[in-house]
């Protein structure tokens, strides 16, 4: 199969996608929650290669990740190389910037370049979402830790999957950019915490978007005790506690979640994961009836892979991008 049904004698040229090209995509987030429910359906099958991504890091706040994967049921390849520098926003800088290559997986000739930084902004946001939606849980506090890109991208997405939300709360480090995120709530009441335990009180969804450890980490003891959890920040925002006394805990993959552990810096007091993500949102795993349920999504190539190859589709359906002949 042939992604896209590509011609094998056309002109090799490679398609630029720059984040205004992407963004005039406007895909909807049923699109991009759609594009994700099938790429872990077929991880669920076994028709995903998605290796865990080996790290390397040139400065002590910094990481530079590579990640690969292929989707078998849809014969779809790619690779993101992407970086985060906990300095660069002190400079004005984007901390996230990344690059996402697409290939033709039967010739392995290079199809696409297109920008990694926002596929990551767009694309953690999305698999919460899709979280979200197979849970299917009626919640009307939700509570944000951290007022970043994560956090508005997934105010976005808790709102739209979760109409039932009246309250929405946000902690940061400077409050005038938690403010500036919950003007994204529209009518909505909204609150701008003093303090993380603060923001959770009653919370029935918290979503921590931290870029640096909290010190304490939450307990969220006075939190909803039937709340979902979703942390895409690893560890840095929850406690073990918080984590460990979940009825439920899934991670996006086992084996990743095993291998980030292994480094020593992260998941060290917590307990083994109960599933993954990819049981949950094919609606193949047992939910408690009650309790907490802590959903921690790593971020998984295979995601990448997946938001990458739709937004090629919908580029080449409007010819929406800049050509270069390559290789």
């Amino acid at each position: 199969m042939r992604p896209y049904g590509r011609d094998m004698t056309e002109t090799s040229h490679l398609r630029i996608l720059n984040r205004q090209h992407l963004e005039s995509l406007d895909l909807g987030w049923d699109d991009l929650m759609d594009a994700i429910d099938d790429a872990f359906t077929q991880k669920l099958k076994g028709q995903v290669q998605n290796p865990a991504k080996p790290k390397v890091a040139s400065r002590p706040d910094s990481f530079f990740n590579a990640m690969p994967a292929y989707l078998g049921g849809s014969d779809q390849v790619g690779l993101k190389w992407v970086s985060g520098v906990d300095s660069n926003k002190a400079e004005g800088l984007p901390y996230i910037y990344g690059s996402m290559i697409l290939n033709d997986a039967a010739t392995g000739r290079p199809i696409a370049l297109l920008d990694g930084g926002w596929l990551t902004d767009i694309r953690t946001p999305a698999v919460s979402a899709a979280v979200l939606r197979a849970l299917n849980r009626s919640v009307r506090r939700l509570a944000i830790i951290g007022a970043g890109v994560q956090a508005r991208g997934h105010l976005a997405a808790a709102l739209h999957t979760c109409p039932s939300i009246e309250h929405v709360t946000i902690y940061d480090r400077t409050p005038d950019k938690a403010a500036a995120v919950l003007a994204g709530a529209g009518e909505r009441e909204t609150h701008v915490a003093e303090g993380p335990e603060a923001a959770v009180q009653d919370a029935d969804l918290i979503i921590t978007t931290v870029t640096r450890a909290l010190e304490p980490r939450l307990d969220c003891d006075t939190a909803d005790p039937n709340a979902i959890l979703l942390p895409v920040d690893y560890d840095d925002a929850l406690s073990p506690r918080a984590i460990n006394d979940s009825a439920l805990f899934v991670v996006d993959d086992i084996d990743q979640y095993t291998n980030v552990a292994a480094r020593g810096d992260n998941f060290g007091e917590l307990k083994d994961p109960d599933g993954e993500s990819a049981q949950l949102i094919t609606r193949s795993l047992s939910l408690p009836p009650d309790g907490r349920i802590c959903v921690m999504n790593l971020g998984l190539a295979l995601e990448d892979v997946a938001i990458a190859s739709l937004c090629l589709q919908r580029a080449e359906e409007r010819n929406i991008g800049t050509l270069v002949e390559f290789p």
